[in-house]
């Protein structure tokens, strides 16, 4: 695709449309990044490199900063976790972004262990079957031998 073509070597035809400034948090601080839109006039259409390269889009967190944020946001309040996260660090994030970022993450965490679980339980249906069958078994035995039934009766029941 075009696309990857461009950001692995130039090509011709391209200038800069825009310039945009991109805050973008890593664990250090809110860090400013130059993210050019590249318009192609003559085949009319245009590519953001930052965004599409190294994945940075505007007012986005990195991945060390939203961990962050979801430990201290899950071991106590979200005004004490900001509090937390500024000692810590040496710059503030507000409560309601540590909320947010917490909920993000629940959400996410219950769909894959959702996801998970029903795939579990697909695969292992008939192994339950087979252990409610063997439980089944073992309280058969246990009621044959407590009947004291001749032995030839007991090797047909239990066999």
């Amino acid at each position: 695709m075009v696309y990857f073509r461009l950001l692995a070597s130039p090509i011709q035809g391209l200038v800069v449309h825009r310039r945009e400034k991109v805050k973008y948090s890593v664990i250090f601080g809110v860090v400013e990044v130059n993210s050019p839109y590249l318009w192609h006039k003559q085949e009319g259409w245009g590519v953001r490199p930052v965004v599409k390269k190294l994945g940075i889009k505007h007012k986005e967190r990195s991945i060390a900063v939203k961990r962050a944020l979801t430990d201290f946001g899950a071991e106590e309040s979200f005004g004490q976790a900001a509090k937390r996260f500024q000692e810590h660090y040496g710059w503030t994030v507000e409560r309601g972004a540590i909320r947010r970022e917490v909920e993000e993450i629940a959400f996410e965490t219950e769909y894959y262990v959702e996801k998970r679980l029903l795939a579990l339980e697909t695969k292992f249906t008939n192994f339950q079957f087979m252990l409610d069958y063997a439980h089944f078994k073992q309280h058969l035995y246990q009621a044959v031998e407590a009947m004291e039934l001749e032995p030839s009766w007991r090797d047909i029941w239990l066999h």
